[in-house]
């Protein structure tokens, strides 16, 4: 009997140690994470600036032109979307408000990068780039990954219920154009039809 108790007592003590070292590389992942972030958002902040720059420098009103307020939105808007996030992750590196701030300025640096380049199809990419960094963090909780993932979905039902309310003029368009939507959605998001 004596046997069975030191066995069970051993094997806790290894499950604890297992649970120790487990928390230990998971902190660790957070914080080399965090850092990841931030050395990437001066770097976005800096490309944003430059996109400015490069795409629309000036702005024209008849024969007189001004700075573009796309740059002074990359400098000041990209600045303040930027700086909280790394003071955070400096400040308090591993911690979980940090991990959803860094999640929440990365889903506005994508919403500023999509606003500088007038919308151009290339630059939606940087959510899913986002999405893709943010999974590094490997918090399969939900914590960080799902915050930004949650916000594109809300904004997607936000366009379908706006969709919904349109009204068609012919009912044949408003047909194909479900038919066209079904093959692209899940079903959970598939809008109803209306009489």
């Amino acid at each position: 009997m004596p046997e069975v108790a030191e066995k069970s007592i051993q094997s806790n003590s290894c499950a604890n140690r297992a649970d120790e070292l487990f928390h230990q590389h998971q902190e660790e992942i957070y914080r080399n994470t965090d850092q990841l972030f931030v050395r990437l958002m001066p770097l976005q902040w800096l490309a944003a600036i430059l996109m400015a720059m490069i795409i629309s420098p000036r702005t024209w009103a008849g024969q007189s032109s001004y700075v573009h307020i796309h740059i002074w939105a990359a400098i000041f808007m990209g600045g303040a979307i930027s700086i909280f996030p790394i003071w955070m992750a400096r400040a308090w590196p591993g911690a979980a408000l940090t991990r959803h701030i860094i999640a929440v300025a990365q889903m506005l640096v994508s919403v500023l990068l999509i606003d500088i380049t007038g919308g151009r199809i290339e630059t939606h990419f940087h959510v899913f780039g986002s999405l893709v960094i943010l999974s590094f963090y490997r918090d399969w909780r939900g914590d960080s990954g799902s915050l930004p993932g949650s916000f594109h979905t809300r904004s997607l039902l936000a366009l379908l219920r706006l969709w919904r309310s349109r009204r068609e003029p012919v009912a044949i368009n408003r047909t194909r154009r479900l038919g066209n939507l079904r093959r692209c959605l899940p079903g959970d998001l598939m809008p109803t039809q209306h009489p």
